[in-house]
């Protein structure tokens, strides 16, 4: 399984259960001191297993451990995405000069984005027509 690709929430959670049923079979083998060695050097610490039956459960760990750290990464990618897709839109309503976002009703009764120049208003608050200084 390739954990920076699951994205559905069924596998993210398979993903999560499966991390942590082999770490549960991990610390009953050993101390929990030494599961934690795996998360800081996991090559290190497999590279000083003798028993191959405690070896290959410390793999089956490491494994579900990377898978589960990819899936981490993609929902950190993810949400960067979202924030810089979100940075972006503002950015595309915020008026050139004010650094604000300002909004107009057109004269159809749409709402837009002023983001350069000025509208020149009558008294009333209607547009003045061609009235917008660029």
């Amino acid at each position: 399984m390739d954990g920076y690709n699951a994205s559905a929430p069924q596998e993210m959670s398979d993903t999560r259960r499966l991390l942590e049923r082999r770490r549960a079979q991990l610390a009953g083998a050993m101390s929990e001191d030494m599961v934690g060695n795996f998360d800081a050097d996991p090559i290190g610490t497999l590279s000083k297993l003798s028993d191959p039956d405690l070896r290959q459960m410390a793999l089956d760990y490491v494994n579900a451990k990377a898978v589960y750290d990819g899936m981490i990464q993609w929902v950190r990618d993810d949400i960067d995405e979202r924030i810089a897709l979100s940075d972006a839109m503002v950015d595309r309503r915020v008026h050139k000069q004010s650094g604000q976002i300002q909004t107009v009703t057109t004269v159809d009764g749409r709402e837009v984005y002023l983001v350069d120049g000025e509208v020149q208003m009558y008294e009333d608050g209607s547009p003045i027509a061609g009235g917008v200084d660029v």
